[in-house]
């Protein structure tokens, strides 16, 4: 069998199209392999951004959740409907309960803001709802969890979390507790309102002085923002005082150090002046400048008036020092001098060897009782003001006529009267009944017709009552002719050892004694006297006690 020989037609034979055709198709399956392979690659891009922008996310995430639960303040994020959907970490130590009893549970059900009794909570996310971007607590603000009676008191706000076209996301609550400030701004407040304390700052820059609004108001004065100028400030302190003041405060201003404190006088409102203490410190800038004044300054005028008492007290002390000690000299010289008298004329009475007449015997008997009634008016005012000085002096009050009893003492007094002397009784014809302690009573007007009688060498002494023009009281008065007392005299009289005259007898405890025993009597007493022209006491009492 013979082969058959067949020609290969070389490819540079082959029709053009064939060829063309191989060519192109070849090209298409490399591009849309090419294409592939980009594709392929951009996808693998694309996840490892997707993962990076998680990634990012989550550490966006992580950092503000971690700067949220670092902060003091406490946050929480509600949906529109009312749904927690975060909060940070104080919040749960804040209100002491853990997360899952707030995440996703509605505020209202877990949480009641209270101002006032109403539970505010719900008005809040209603007018967020609204449109209103940020609601702020008012003062004496309460949360607390919902049927708890535990409450603290906070401070903060809602705001409402919109995107950009207004539309509302989210309402973010921010508050704090601010129980601790307020019990310190309470106490603080009471500490400077018991103490007169206020607090100020002085602007170097603008000269503007700021002070708690207290103290104008303390002051009685009235001023715009609790601000005044350092002029205007100079012009109320005391003339005597501004240079001391003013000194103080340059030399701060330079940066001079104030330890001490400066006393200074105010013109208050109504015109009178009041004490004031300042001490000051100055806030520094970059430079080590001053830029501001700090201070407080105190009301010391209470102290000032103490520390005036003191003094008074000390001097009065110092005065009745010296005059118990003048006391004791004069005692020892009124009980001697009677003594002496007694026991002279004692002697003289008793002594065999001296003949004495009827009327010598009769007029040395008289001094030695005159001596004795002096003696016992001693002794009884030493007791008197023993009794008033333990506060035992008895009073025994009763329903008495006045005219009885200023008769009687008219009766006895008239004995002792010189010629030189008229003792005169002036009161109503129709009888008084006074509610009092009639020996004490008496004692008093004894006294007073006694020392008129030691201080007036002729004329008169008048003594009655009239009564009150409502009824109610009465005025007992003893009026003399006497000498009288200068002014300076008359603020006197009543202190304890005072004695208007070194040569009149008496241990000058009487007026004190008579006033005391009138004060106890519910009443006062009253003396005007003019030197040359005489005295009157007044004596001022009820009728009914």
């Amino acid at each position: 069998m013979q082969a058959k020989v067949v020609d290969i037609m070389p490819l540079s034979h082959l029709p053009m199209a064939t060829t063309s055709y191989d060519y192109a198709y070849i090209i298409q399956l490399a591009c849309i392999f090419i294409l592939f392979i980009l594709l392929f690659f951009l996808y693998l891009e694309r996840r490892k951004f997707i993962h990076k922008v998680k990634d990012l996310k989550s550490i966006e995430e992580a950092v503000i959740t971690r700067l949220l639960d670092s902060m003091s303040a406490n946050f929480a994020f509600v949906d529109l409907d009312g749904t927690i959907r975060y909060v940070n970490q104080r919040v749960f130590k804040y209100l002491d309960i853990n997360r899952k009893g707030l995440i996703g549970k509605k505020v209202t059900d877990v949480l009641s803001i209270f101002h006032g009794q109403s539970d505010i909570l719900p008005d809040i996310l209603e007018e967020l709802r609204q449109g209103k971007d940020y609601i702020e607590f008012k003062t004496d603000t309460y949360l607390s969890e919902k049927d708890q009676d535990a409450v603290q008191l906070v401070g903060g706000a809602a705001f409402g979390i919109r995107d950009r076209n207004g539309r509302l996301l989210y309402i973010l609550f921010f508050f704090r507790n601010i129980n601790k400030e307020k019990r310190q701004q309470y106490t603080m407040d009471m500490i400077l309102n018991r103490t007169h304390i206020f607090p100020w700052t002085i602007e170097i820059n603008t000269g503007i002085l700021t002070i708690d609004p207290r103290y104008f108001e303390y002051l009685g004065r009235s001023v715009e923002n609790n601000t005044i100028t350092i002029d205007d400030f100079r012009a109320i302190i005391h003339p005597d005082d501004a240079n001391a003041v003013f000194e103080a405060l340059t030399g701060q201003f330079y940066g001079a150090s104030l330890d001490a404190y400066v006393s200074y006088r105010l013109l208050r409102g109504d015109g009178t002046w009041e004490w004031f203490e300042a001490q000051s410190t100055y806030m520094q800038s970059v430079s080590g400048s001053p830029f501001q004044l700090i201070g407080i300054c105190m009301s010391t005028q209470k102290y000032k008036e103490t520390e005036i008492r003191l003094q008074e007290a000390l001097e009065k002390a110092k005065q009745s020092e010296e005059l118990k000690t003048a006391f004791l000299a004069n005692m020892s010289h009124e009980i001697r001098t009677p003594l002496n008298a007694i026991l002279g004329f004692s002697n003289l009475l008793t002594d065999e060897d001296v003949k004495l007449g009827s009327d010598e015997a009769r007029e040395f008997s008289n001094i030695i009782n005159q001596n004795g009634q002096h003696l016992l008016a001693l002794i009884s005012d030493i007791l008197d003001l023993s009794r008033i000085e333990s506060n035992e002096m008895v009073f025994n009050m009763q329903s008495y006529s006045l005219n009885v009893l200023l008769t009687d003492i008219y009766k006895a007094q008239s004995l002792r009267m010189t010629p030189e002397v008229e003792l005169i009784l002036q009161m109503p014809e129709y009888n008084t009944y006074l509610t009092t302690d009639s020996m004490r009573l008496t004692q008093v007007m004894n006294n007073l017709i006694n020392n008129s009688r030691k201080f007036t060498k002729e004329g008169s002494i008048r003594f009655g009552y009239r009564l009150d023009d409502d009824g109610k009281s009465v005025y007992i008065f003893v009026h003399d002719t006497g000498c009288g007392m200068e002014q300076a005299e008359l603020s006197q009289i009543f202190n304890r050892f005072y004695k208007g005259s070194p040569h009149v007898q008496g241990t000058g405890l009487g007026l004190s004694i008579c006033k005391t025993i009138i004060e106890k009597l519910n009443g006062n007493i009253t003396v005007i006297s003019e030197k040359g022209r005489g005295t009157e006491t007044i004596l001022h009492l009820l009728l009914n006690r």
